[in-house]
This record gives structure tokens, sequence and C-alpha cells, in this order.
């Protein structure tokens, strides 16, 4: 979702996808100069530390990535601390699939515009 939203608001961006998955992102895009890394992947640590990594090396300046709210995925992104900033972004799970589909459009508008800000600032 938010992928799509930033190549509809920068419809020239470059952006490739790092790996084939069917409802995941990983992927990079450039927008005004600022290689920005996303991934959706967040549910297991292994995987968010090695996504991370691949974002790393892929030269990322900023990264989006999805986390649980505590355990392996959240000490996957803290060893980060120092070589980003990282700003935490929380979303509860809703009682009903409507209620959750409203919550993430609604947390990747937020996404959006924090990627949006920073790249501005």
């Amino acid at each position: 979702m938010v992928l799509d939203q930033l190549i509809i608001e920068f419809p020239g961006c470059n952006h490739k996808s790092l790996r084939d998955h069917k409802r995941e992102v990983l992927a990079t895009l450039t927008i005004h100069g600022v290689k920005v890394g996303l991934t959706s992947i967040g549910d297991v640590g292994r995987e968010v530390r090695e996504n991370l990594e691949l974002l790393i090396e892929n030269k990322c300046e900023m990264i989006i990535c999805a986390t649980r709210t505590r355990g392996e995925t959240v000490i996957a992104v803290e060893r980060h601390e120092g070589e980003f900033i990282i700003k935490w972004l929380e979303q509860n799970i809703q009682p009903n699939q409507e209620k959750q589909a409203a919550s993430n459009k609604n947390m990747s508008r937020r996404i959006v515009r924090s990627i949006l800000d920073l790249i501005n600032a």
C-alpha cells in the first residue's frame, strides 16, 4: 500500500522490487535523490534482520520496516540505532476486517506523510 501510494505521488521515481513476494513488499525507490527501502515483512526476527541488511547493502538512506511491537523483530531494528534515526509508528489490531483495512489505509497515509516530511526537511 505504501509503495503504491509513493509511486502514484512520484510517478517518475525509480523503483525496484528486491524479491518476488505475492502479498509482501521488499523494494527500493528513489524520491528526490533519496533512496528509500520498504519492507512489509515484519513477523519473524530473522526475516526482518535479513531484509534490513539487504536494504542497507542497497544503500538505502531511509528504511520503512514493519515489525511486531516486541521481541526479535524489534531487536533487529534496534541493532541499527546510531546508523539510522528510528521512528516508531504503532498500529493496533482491529476487531474486524473492515476496520483493519481502514486502519491499514490510515497507517499507510501516515507513513507516506512521514517519508515526505523527512525528504523535504
